[in-house]
């Protein structure tokens, strides 16, 4: 059985595509455009893992971090970038990071992220 996830990223044709891949690899997956949707999603629903795009205007990924922190203890995070540096091993720590999600994704690298972290 697959895992739950929220997929937030304001890219509209990126979240459709990599929805499209999560779903292929067998899981759920709900989205949301910005931190505040995906902030409401929380609220109504349980995640297995969060995939939260880092550079989101408004609310950006770390915010939305700092926000449900220690709320969901359960919920894997991986962090979603276009800057395979965006993330320092003390933010790792801090949020609660389990993984990196580089874009452009690929089905290998979204499979494997998906397997390290369940």
């Amino acid at each position: 059985m697959g895992c739950k996830i929220l997929l937030v990223d304001d890219e509209d044709m990126l979240l459709k595509a990599i929805k499209r891949m999560i779903v292929n690899l067998g899981h759920s997956v709900d989205v949301a455009n910005n931190g505040p949707d995906a902030m409401e999603l929380l609220k109504i629903s349980t995640y297995d893992i969060l995939i939260l795009d880092h550079g989101m205007p408004n609310m950006n990924g770390f915010q939305v971090l700092e926000l449900i922190k220690g709320k969901y203890p359960h919920m894997r995070i991986i962090l979603f970038s276009g800057n395979p540096q965006c993330s320092s091993l003390e933010q790792r720590l801090k949020y609660g990071i389990d993984d990196v999600l580089n874009k452009p994704v690929d089905n290998k690298q979204l499979n494997d992220i998906l397997l390290n972290v369940q």
